[in-house]
């Protein structure tokens, strides 16, 4: 019996964003899938690349680089679990390229070379950002107070903070 369902376009697997990431919330994910009821009776593993201003292994876990949509499933998720590395920062993004897939008895493709892209949005961008402490009195005889200007907690910053006071 001939399969006549390995033909294009059945054999195309696609990349779809299913949801951004939230520092302190929700993890980023992507959808790597055959067209609508479309299954393979083998496994099949995708292979991706990443890019983007997210940093693999340090603004989300390490990601592999591959996924494997089960024998008899339509698709597979790739979960990007998001860290909340209490670094003031902007949105980050994270973008994966499909690069091939192998399947012992299907001529699988993917689709061509486009990235999909999720945002990773930060959560420590709330106010207060700033503390202000007396770090030591002033006193008559030139003795200057001092004061020290810090983030609160843990928190650090990926870029030069400019802090503004009047007295």
């Amino acid at each position: 019996i001939k399969d006549d369902d390995n033909v294009t376009p059945n054999n195309i697997i696609t990349l779809t964003r299913v949801q951004d990431g939230f520092e302190g919330g929700s993890h980023a994910q992507y959808k790597v899938s055959f067209p609508t009821n479309i299954t393979s009776s083998y496994p099949s593993v995708v292979y991706y690349s990443v890019s983007g201003t997210a940093i693999n292994g340090t603004d989300y876990g390490t990601l592999s680089g591959t996924v494997t949509i089960p024998a008899g499933a339509n698709s597979a998720l790739i979960d990007v679990l998001v860290t909340d590395d209490q670094i003031i920062e902007g949105t980050e993004f994270l973008s994966l390229i499909l690069t091939n897939v192998t399947n012992p008895v299907a001529s699988l493709d993917v689709e061509p070379g486009t990235a999909v892209t999720v945002s990773i949005f930060d959560n420590d961008n709330n106010a207060p950002n700033v503390t202000l402490t007396k770090f030591r009195d002033g006193a008559e005889g030139g003795i200057n107070p001092q004061f020290k200007v810090g983030f609160p907690g843990n928190i650090t910053s990926s870029v030069d903070t400019k802090v503004e006071y009047s007295i």
